[in-house]
């Protein structure tokens, strides 16, 4: 395969380390291209709050960068005369529209990585047709998907925005074949266009397949996830609330790992739910842990806490948001209500 020229634009700072599962698969997809033996250019528009520095990679340059709070998000909004929906058009760039359109001719693909990155796409339309470069995304989940689970009223928003989008790229990655059908099915999306590219897992997590698990314990639970994630905490207080007098009369403990839990979720410590904030290696955790519970309700897109737990060797159960895209023998999937019946 010869070499690509690419310019990678993505909504958050890829990181090997990061605290969120989105942006360590970001890197992982910039690893992955750079290893295919082509040359990356890298465009970030990333949160303020979650700002990580560039640490870089080889054959990898970081040509352009924003750092966004609140004001320079309302700014974006009101250069793209657009404010619905702000999750999205908030990450419109004038100057990033510029370099576009200034250095498109120098590459064979543009990939873009993150729903939100794509909020640019319509404004560079006449540049993209007017070149030979090859466009491709790479969807995390389905946005339109997540808003009608919020039962957002922009869900048709979400709906005209990612419909315009497929219809202007080459390409579309998807994480697995549940998404690929949902395109092809809501958006009409030709099956040809859409690639299923699984992610990889955190670093961590592949030798744990092979470990001793002979000290987890039945009475073991683990949740993992960013505990800033309101779904992640949604679904962490909600598992609570239906348990922990089982949880209690049992002597079960649930290890609550991730980064930043929100204070509702440390306010719930004591000696049988264990919150630990961001670790360097949850290893022990894994190894502790006989159980694994993804109860969420909210949210789209393939879980990578499920398929790490899962490939730690873990017994999972889980809800149906928790496990899309997902099959597995240790793998269960039930209502919320159910999660007792399995676990305790």
């Amino acid at each position: 395969m010869s070499m690509k020229k690419i310019l990678f634009i993505t909504a958050h700072m890829p990181s090997e380390s990061a605290k969120y599962a989105g942006h360590r698969l970001a890197y992982n997809h910039l690893s992955d291209l750079v290893m295919s033996g082509n040359c990356v250019d890298l465009v970030v528009l990333s949160n303020a709050s979650e700002f990580i520095d560039w640490s870089g990679i080889e054959g990898v340059k970081l040509r352009y960068f924003e750092k966004l709070n609140l004001p320079k998000k309302l700014y974006n909004c009101i250069v793209s005369r657009r404010f619905y929906p702000f999750k999205l058009y908030s990450r419109f760039s004038n100057n990033l529209l510029r370099f576009i359109n200034e250095n498109i001719h120098d590459y064979d693909i543009v990939r873009f990585e993150f729903t939100h990155s794509f909020s640019i796409m319509d404004s560079i339309e006449k540049t993209l047709l007017s070149s030979s470069v090859e466009v491709e995304v790479c969807c995390h989940d389905v946005i339109t998907q997540w808003a009608l689970r919020e039962g957002s009223f922009l869900s048709s928003k979400y709906y005209d925005f990612e419909k315009k989008v497929f219809s202007l790229v080459d390409r579309i990655l998807v994480l697995n074949s549940k998404d690929k059908k949902i395109l092809e099915s809501i958006f009409s999306v030709e099956s040809s266009k859409i690639k299923i590219s699984p992610p990889k897992l955190s670093s961590f997590v592949y030798p744990l397949a092979l470990s001793d698990r002979s000290g987890a314990s039945e009475k073991n639970i683990l949740f993992w996830g960013a505990m800033d994630r309101p779904e992640n905490e949604h679904a962490v207080i909600n598992f609570i609330s239906e348990s922990y007098d089982l949880m209690l009369n049992g002597g079960y403990r649930l290890y609550v790992v991730g980064s930043n839990p929100t204070k509702k979720i440390k306010s719930l410590a004591c000696d049988n739910v264990i919150v630990t904030g961001f670790v360097d290696d949850p290893s022990e955790y894994f190894l502790k842990c006989y159980w694994g519970i993804v109860p969420l309700e909210r949210g789209a897109g393939i879980k990578l806490k499920t398929l790490e737990m899962l490939h730690a060797g873990l017994n999972v159960v889980s809800t149906d948001v928790g496990a899309e895209g997902i099959s597995h023998d240790k793998l269960k999937v039930v209502s919320l209500g159910s999660f007792k019946d399995i676990i305790f």
